[in-house]
């Protein structure tokens, strides 16, 4: 899997769009500096946005969100149904339990059961 064009131009946007007042540009420096980032830190980013892969995320993702969710945690992934097959079976790859449920109500439904025995089909 590769980190998309559109996610990557999502996230330089983001940046950008900061900087377009001066106003914006000076909250962002203070920000920055309040963070204890240097003033240069989206410069850099932007710099290395595009040297984003695979593997940079899922790093990312095991430091950041693996302890704060722990080993018990559900990812739900929308997407569009043209992109089901490739997305499953990029995260089974990875060693995740993939399950597709193409009825999120009836998924809720199920989630939301309080407790009686009802089994998702």
């Amino acid at each position: 899997a590769v980190v998309s064009t559109q996610s990557t131009g999502a996230l330089a946007s983001s940046i950008i769009q900061k900087y377009e007042t001066p106003s914006g540009s000076a909250i962002t420096n203070i920000v920055n500096i309040h963070r204890d980032l240097p003033l240069k830190h989206d410069t850099h980013t932007l710099a290395k946005i595009s040297q984003i892969g695979e593997s940079e995320l899922l790093e990312a993702c095991k430091k950041h969100f693996q302890p704060i969710f722990g080993g018990n945690a559900n990812l739900v992934v929308c997407c569009p149904t043209n992109k089901k097959e490739e997305i499953v079976n990029d995260l089974s790859g990875l060693g995740l339990n993939v399950k597709i449920v193409d009825d999120v109500e009836k998924y809720f439904q199920f989630l939301n059961n309080d407790g009686n025995d009802t089994v998702m089909e």
